[in-house]
């Protein structure tokens, strides 16, 4: 069952687009990663974050082995959505897990940061264009740093995982939420990040370094925060400054 959190006027639902295997040469080899994109209602419309795998970029199917490649139209439908209502997409970045799903869409307008897609055309990039960006009807929209999409629907750059690396900031009553793509792989990961910058605000001197997405997030003092590849959904609490 598909659980929708209500944010005062508006809501994000988080939709399964299935896992991958995580690859031999990384921290999560041989693990299950989960693939999460998010359906964000809004009084000016649909806003999907994120589109998940593509069933065409063979080099990274054969490298990561993904179980269920779920058609985000399909998913759409399942929670009672009509996919020919979304507004717009933003994708937090072009990576096929993420972007794969743009092509269902032509003519919708796709919100990238400038950097990312620019990366995204070069050999290394984990991007399969004709899935992403080249398609027919393709209305990529290119920007370069914040940018409000709706009244407290706000897109931030958060570069690490990829250069052009995107969140995506909902404002509510009650500080709002937080979709951060991966920024951060998980809520625990997250917690512990969060934690050694309020110690750092503090005064404490930390040994780790604290990530600049994270203070650029810090500011919007969100209640909720949400991951890409984690289904846990982190809470503020009060010891830190979230």
């Amino acid at each position: 069952m598909t659980r929708t959190i209500r944010l005062v006027g508006t809501s994000v639902t988080p939709l399964h687009m299935g896992h991958y295997t995580g690859a031999a040469n990384s921290s999560l080899a041989g693990q299950r990663v989960l693939v999460t994109a998010f359906l964000v209602r809004h009084k000016k419309g649909l806003l999907l974050f994120d589109t998940g795998f593509t069933p065409f970029h063979t080099d990274v199917l054969d490298l990561y082995a993904p179980v269920w490649i779920r058609d985000v139209r399909e998913a759409l439908k399942h929670i009672g959505t009509d996919p020919s209502e979304i507004t717009m997409i933003a994708n937090c970045h072009l990576h096929s897990d993420h972007a794969g799903g743009n092509y269902r869409f032509p003519g919708v307008p796709i919100y990238a940061q400038k950097s990312e897609i620019d990366a995204a055309r070069s050999a290394a990039h984990h991007a399969h264009l004709p899935s992403a960006l080249d398609f027919s009807g393709a209305q990529i929209e290119e920007i370069s740093g914040e940018l409000e999409l709706w009244p407290g629907v706000r897109l931030v750059p958060t570069p690490g995982h990829t250069v052009g690396h995107q969140s995506l900031v909902v404002e509510t009553d009650d500080g709002g939420a937080i979709l951060t793509g991966q920024a951060v792989n998980s809520a625990v990961e997250f917690d512990r990040l969060n934690y050694d910058l309020t110690l750092t605000e503090r005064g404490h001197v930390e040994t780790s370094a604290i990530p600049a997405w994270l203070v650029s997030l810090a500011r919007f003092d969100a209640a909720r925060i949400y991951f890409a590849h984690d289904r846990s959904v982190w809470l503020r609490d009060a010891i830190g400054r979230w």
